[in-house]
């Protein structure tokens, strides 16, 4: 099946890193299983997966994983950024809502009624 979705070379053995990537993503919109469910065998070096029973290259399925991990870094950054981002808006609000009281000179929170 993986042989069948690479496009023939004229160059042998040889086989260009993008033509795998690209192979790999036509593989990966074909499975409807996401293979999260795996048993390894580390002594056969085999991966399998639970949920459909298909039998995985296990250095295709750590590349997927890598993927996902770098995905969900990605997404772990982005969520930091904005919680500091809706921090300092908190922040700068609540000074913003502090006066300067006219009687005893000490800064209290300013009411809205």
């Amino acid at each position: 099946m993986i042989f069948s979705l690479l496009p023939d070379t004229d160059d042998g053995n040889v086989i260009s890193i993008e033509v795998l990537r690209q192979s790999r993503f036509k593989r990966r919109l074909m499975q409807t299983c996401p293979h999260h469910d795996i048993l390894i065998d580390t002594a056969l070096a085999n991966v399998k997966c639970k949920a459909c029973g298909a039998e995985l290259n296990p250095m295709e399925w750590a590349a997927m994983m890598a993927d996902e991990w770098g995905r969900v870094t990605q997404l772990y950054q982005q969520l930091k950024e904005q919680k500091q981002q809706t921090d300092a808006k908190i922040q700068d609000l609540e000074a913003k809502s502090k006066v300067k009281c006219q009687y005893c000179g000490r800064f209290t929170l300013r009411r809205y009624n």
